[in-house]
């Protein structure tokens, strides 16, 4: 049986014109290597506490792939996979029943 893509997020609405200011005025994004997988994990988490399971699996696979590949600050990196690890036994027990 083969595995159904992630479902699409919704395309965002096209930005008023006043965007590109905000947007040019910005400071920088943050350079720690870290956030970047926080956003997999944020979207696993949304998907979770809606309590769309099948949704927020994939996002958990890829924040776990990213954090296992991380160098950064060991604790961190420990927490944080067996966090997204427990969460994927959680929703495999669920899908399983």
């Amino acid at each position: 049986m083969s595995k159904k893509p992630p479902s699409p997020l919704p395309v965002p609405k096209p930005l008023p014109p006043q965007t590109a200011e905000i947007q040019a005025a910005s400071p920088e994004p943050p350079s720690d290597p870290l956030l970047k997988h926080d956003s997999n994990l944020n979207i696993a988490n949304t998907f979770y506490d809606m309590g769309k399971l099948q949704e927020a699996l994939p996002y958990y696979q890829l924040a776990l792939d990213e954090y296992s590949s991380e160098q950064q600050d060991p604790t961190l990196v420990t927490e944080m996979i067996r966090f997204i690890e427990e969460r994927i036994a959680e929703i495999n027990s669920k899908r399983s029943q």
